[in-house]
């Protein structure tokens, strides 16, 4: 019996029944438990399929594997058939809906019997909280390395639920994305996203996606941006694991704003000369949809359950909200003149809409798709984006060199921060730390601290006419767009250095939140 003899994971050889047999014995016992129509011999068939040989350069001669392995048995007591969609029924998986379901129906910590976005929520914050870093043993440690989170340790888990143990590749659908894992080697994001994906999560999509959207890159999804080029009327599509364009897709006349919905199935693309709105397949970087829209369309915005898409207009004012089921338009509001930029609330609630002619953020109840206040800022503001939380609003007032910071409690400005010359893109940074602003007149983008609204950072890039910016939804990397020199910066949110330079298409725009959020 290989045995860990203390928290420290220092190990030995413990021969003799008086070491082995107690040990053994509980993990039959409890095998037992978890499926009572096990015979005797099923549970010793179980114990022996999971076995494991001797770590390192340890032998036994006469058993080829005599380690037990008590996670991947309690593991095998699962039915295979649990996982299968047309006979999926998460009971007859008891070992995985017991290590899942750490949360009740309130999201109190708990059970209620049913893996969903409340303990989705949990696993994400203790991951986010614990990072992998230190040896923790935790309730939360799904592949059973020690470690609580993290990216890098990898260990072995039977995810198909294959009832021989065998352990190879094994492949899922994340939002649209076929990600295939190796069973050898997964971590713990890679089971919460394998597992989220599948029959087991019994909780609301829409809640899922809102959970997991920021940490797709950790389940092994790949995460892309897309970049709209205005004379080409095309969008290109950078790979961001590998920094260069891997699709280029033709879209409307002179492609402005963009959009990626949560989970990062679909763009949207508004065409400021076609009067209309190009609808993406992520899967396939092929147009699946055209949807004729009003005069001018600049901005656009998906709301956070994916369900709305919200576009604002230049030319005829209007506010449009498209049904992303149908591709059609289902409500339309003044959004104020020359209406521009567009940002979402984290929960849904409000639109922001800068009004570009007379110096306005329009708010917008999105369950009644009504004007609820409108707050004055600087001179021509255009890009807008909003803190994760939802407490703050950030717009940038390109005749104004500044940024206004607004209450969204209020609806007021609390501070407004000088930057550049012409300020246009902004984006807040996943942890809400910083506000990146590409100043489009100027060769610098500058770095905002949202603890003291006061600007840490001008970081030189060189480059005159800068446009959109994202984030990457992990926060290691800011991708800023030249127009002048038809390039998207990469830039390390760590040493604020460019590590990258990824040529595009002709004059590039890509206003918006152009990477999934």
């Amino acid at each position: 019996m290989w045995s860990f003899t203390d928290f420290a994971l220092t190990s030995e050889n413990s021969s003799g029944t008086s070491m082995s047999t107690p040990q053994v014995a509980g993990l039959a016992a409890y095998v037992w438990a978890l499926k009572p129509t096990l015979s005797p011999e099923g549970v010793i068939d179980i114990l022996q399929k999971t076995s494991r040989a001797m770590p390192g350069d340890a032998a036994c001669v006469d058993i080829p594997k005599p380690v037990i392995d008590a996670y991947a048995a309690t593991l095998a007591v699962d039915d295979a058939d649990a996982l299968d969609p047309a006979l999926a029924n998460p009971m007859d998986a008891p070992a995985r809906l017991a290590i899942f379901d750490v949360a009740d129906s309130v999201g109190n910590t708990g059970s209620n019997r049913a893996f969903d976005q409340y303990d989705l929520s949990a696993f994400v914050d203790a991951f986010v909280a614990a990072g992998g870093t230190a040896r923790d043993f935790s309730r939360f440690d799904l592949n059973g390395d020690g470690y609580t989170g993290g990216t890098a340790r990898q260990a072995r888990f039977n995810l198909d639920i294959d009832a021989a143990s065998n352990y190879g590749a094994v492949m899922q659908d994340i939002d649209g994305t076929v990600v295939t894992y190796d069973e050898n080697l997964v971590t713990d994001w890679e089971v919460l996203c394998y597992y989220a994906y599948s029959p087991l999560y019994a909780g609301v999509l829409a809640e899922r996606t809102a959970v997991l959207g920021s940490h797709l890159s950790k389940c092994g999804a790949k995460t892309f941006a897309y970049i709209s080029n205005s004379e080409f009327g095309t969008v290109s599509v950078i790979d961001l694991t590998s920094n260069t364009v891997v699709a280029t897709v033709r879209v409307g006349d002179e492609p402005f704003g963009v959009a990626v919905r949560p989970g990062g199935s679909r763009v949207y693309v508004t065409n400021g000369l076609d009067d209309s709105v190009s609808v993406i397949d992520a899967t396939t970087n092929t147009v699946i949809a055209t949807v004729s829209v009003g005069f001018g369309p600049k901005g656009i915005a998906v709301h956070p359950d994916g369900s709305r898409v919200y576009v604002v207009h230049s030319l005829d004012q209007d506010v449009i909200a498209i049904d992303t089921t149908s591709n059609s338009i289902v409500a339309t509001v003044n959004g104020g003149e020359r209406a521009f930029g567009v940002a979402v609330h984290p929960d849904g609630s409000r639109v922001y809409v800068t009004n570009d002619g007379d110096d306005l953020v329009t708010v917008i109840d999105t369950a009644t798709f009504t004007v609820v206040a409108t707050v004055p800022v600087g001179g021509s503001p255009q890009g807008v984006a909003v803190h994760p939380d939802g407490s703050r609003i950030y717009v940038a007032n390109r005749n104004s060199e500044s940024i206004s910071v607004i209450d969204a409690t209020t609806n007021t400005v609390i501070a407004t921060v000088p930057v550049g010359v012409d300020p246009f893109g902004v984006a807040v940074h996943p942890d809400g730390s910083r506000v990146y602003v590409t100043n489009s007149d100027d060769d610098f983008l500058s770095i905002i601290d949202t603890t003291t609204n006061t600007v840490a950072a001008n970081l030189l890039l060189g480059s005159n006419q800068m446009s959109g910016v994202a984030v990457h939804p992990d926060g290691s990397r800011v991708y800023v767009v030249n127009r002048s020199q038809e390039t998207v910066s990469v830039i390390d949110t760590a040493t604020n250095i460019v590590i990258a330079t990824v040529p595009v298409g002709f004059l590039p725009t890509a206003f918006g939140q152009f990477i999934v959020p």
